[in-house]
């Protein structure tokens, strides 16, 4: 006679195979989420994840924003111990974010008329490339701040490039009311990589040099390529029109993006916090160095911290956050941001300028998040690809001069008061935009409305 405990592992045993089986493919995306019956139950990560399209290309994505942040941390720490020059950050930072103001138009304009998904696989091949000179200059001992100027340049050109079709492919590719969470959960995982990247790379420049850490991002982008080879969408009807009229398609989306009630003051909200609020980053190393007496740990506790903060802020807003909300987190977003950056200039303790900046990192991807949710919920679907490229212009392009005119400062007068200065205008920029409030909420409302 068996036992009556006889197999009682046996059901759990098969359990536990058929739950690993069915999130093993979900990872390679042959199977939906589990528990998506229930949205309202699951949350707002749930809701994101069971869209197939856009799971595919989140996890895709995973590892090279990883590497993305290994290797911007890198860039940073090399050039700054080729150069020891608070200019040399900035201009590091001008490099890598201003091409946006060029190129970021045009490649609006191109993304409302081009298949998204192509020019998108075959920028991030373009982008694999310009990873992999990094790598080979470097590691023969030929790169020089000149060569590494140039070749962020390059890597400011495709990123701007990439910006308008990636936001458009999200936006594509998932039902507007999945819209706030899929931009927070894709906000989170950028993020995140921000604060695992730098402590990956804090970890092998310390004990390797910068070399393996541009390796890393290298051979991530590979896995993104497939991600995006895997991903289907419905087909958009490609627009069969002159390059000549691309000059006045430009001039359409500026002209709508700045006379609409509802977008136009969040742009100027979204202009206040990258130009003032986002240069600090690019001059970490001069700060982990000069004022808190660190080497490439310092550097990297900074930036990791700055990533944690806006990872938590991310998967908060993806969970719990509410449209409803949105302009009110706006205010809150730049507000915080102000006061923060003004409180990490100010100390000299090393430990309360992490805890500071995890802060400033968490103010900024709230403001990030809404900012863009507010723009994406309001915008026409034709206008799109514009819209979303002066978004970018902004939020990538503007931080690059801020840094460029911050870093010169900075040599003059010491790193602590430019950021001083950039804190106060933040909080300016708050008070305006507070009589903004009303505005912003009614063509929110109106759009809900004509849905």
């Amino acid at each position: 006679m068996d036992s009556p405990n006889c197999g009682c592992r046996d059901p759990d045993r098969i359990r536990y195979f058929q739950h690993t089986i069915i999130w093993l493919q979900i990872l390679v995306n042959e199977a939906p989420i589990p528990y998506m019956s229930s949205p309202k139950k699951s949350g707002g990560i749930a809701i994101a994840f069971g869209n197939r399209a856009f799971r595919t290309y989140t996890l895709g994505s995973i590892p090279s924003t990883v590497g993305t942040w290994v290797q911007r941390l890198g860039v940073m720490w090399l050039a700054w111990t080729l150069t020891h020059s608070a200019t040399w950050l900035g201009a590091i930072g001008f490099a890598d974010m201003f091409p946006v103001m060029v190129v970021g138009p045009l490649a609006g304009a191109f993304a409302d008329r081009l298949d998204r998904l192509v020019v998108a696989r075959i920028l991030q091949c373009f982008h694999m490339l310009q990873s992999l000179t990094l790598v080979i200059l470097t590691a023969t001992g030929l790169i020089t701040i000149e060569l590494l100027f140039a070749l962020t340049i390059v890597s400011g050109i495709l990123v701007a490039s990439f910006q308008p079709f990636r936001q458009s492919i999200i936006a594509n590719m998932v039902e507007g009311t999945e819209l706030p969470a899929v931009i927070a959960v894709n906000s989170a995982v950028w993020h995140g990589s921000r604060f695992v990247g730098p402590a990956i790379a804090g970890v092998v420049i310390a004990n390797w040099g910068v070399v393996p850490a541009f390796a890393i991002n290298a051979v991530s982008y590979p896995i993104f390529i497939y991600a995006l080879f895997r991903i289907q969408m419905a087909p958009r009807p490609i627009v069969l029109r002159s390059v000549a009229e691309v000059p006045r398609e430009i001039l359409d989306g500026l002209r709508y993006a700045f006379s609409h009630r509802g977008i136009a003051p969040v742009l100027i909200i979204l202009f206040a916090m990258a130009f003032f609020g986002r240069p600090v980053m690019e001059l970490l190393p001069g700060f982990a160095s000069e004022v808190f007496g660190r080497g490439a740990d310092g550097l990297a506790w900074l930036t990791s911290a700055a990533g944690l903060g806006a990872m938590i802020t991310g998967i908060w807003f993806a969970q719990w956050g509410r449209a409803a909300w949105l302009t009110s987190l706006v205010m809150l977003s730049i507000a915080v941001l102000g006061a923060s950056l003004t409180i990490f200039a100010l100390t000299e303790t090393f430990w309360v300028g992490v805890v500071v900046l995890a802060i400033v990192g968490a103010a900024s991807t709230l403001g990030g998040i809404t900012t863009q949710t507010t723009v994406q919920s309001l915008v026409v679907d034709q206008m799109r690809g514009r819209v979303m490229s002066i978004y970018g212009m902004i939020w990538i392009g503007a931080p690059g001069v801020g840094a460029l005119l911050a870093g010169i400062l900075a040599d003059e007068v010491g790193m602590n008061w430019p950021i001083v200065g950039t804190g106060g205008f933040c909080l300016l920029a708050w008070l305006w935009a507070l009589t903004q409030h009303g505005i912003i909420a009614d063509a929110q409302l109106e759009k809900q409305n004509e849905i």
